[in-house]
């Protein structure tokens, strides 16, 4: 995890600028080489080679787990065992059931925008309810929608 001079400066309690002047001196550097070299080095080489192991012991019992599995669906007595050993196997293959994800977005207004939206949505909603209950002539009847006429005038 490397800090910035300020954050280690600062949990130090002395200016960043006093500590910008210890690093560059060659005590310091020579200080920070020869730390790299015998602690950091090796402790980082430990850690590579843990993980390198951890990793293995992994996949082995990962390759384990996988034939327990195989020979649990092929001899389970129960139809619901071996339908979940399948999911579970092709799920971990690549082949699980696709997910559907929604995405909500959240809009901050006014109570005037409030007051605007909540009025054209009730009209459109009338609009949807009038034409769902009539056909387009009731509606040219009834005065609610209006078609222009070409102007027979243009010639």
């Amino acid at each position: 995890m490397k800090q910035e001079p300020g954050e280690i400066a600062q949990a130090m309690c002395i200016k960043e600028e006093t500590l910008r002047q210890h690093m560059r001196r060659a005590a310091f550097k020579e200080l920070v080489a020869e730390l790299q070299k015998n602690i950091y080095r090796p402790i980082d080489q430990a850690l590579v080679s843990d993980a390198r192991n951890l990793r293995e012991e992994l996949q082995g019992a990962a390759v384990t787990s996988f034939d327990r599995l195989l020979a649990l669906q092929k001899s389970a007595a129960s139809e619901q065992i071996i339908m979940n050993i399948s999911q579970d196997l092709l799920d971990r293959a690549g082949y699980g059931k696709t997910s559907k994800i929604v995405e909500e977005r959240i809009i901050k207004i006014d109570a005037l925008e409030a007051e605007v939206l909540t009025s054209a949505l009730a009209r459109e909603k009338e609009g949807r309810e009038h034409l769902n209950s009539k056909n387009v002539d009731d509606l040219l009847k009834s005065g609610k929608i209006n078609v222009k006429q070409p102007d027979k005038s243009v010639t």
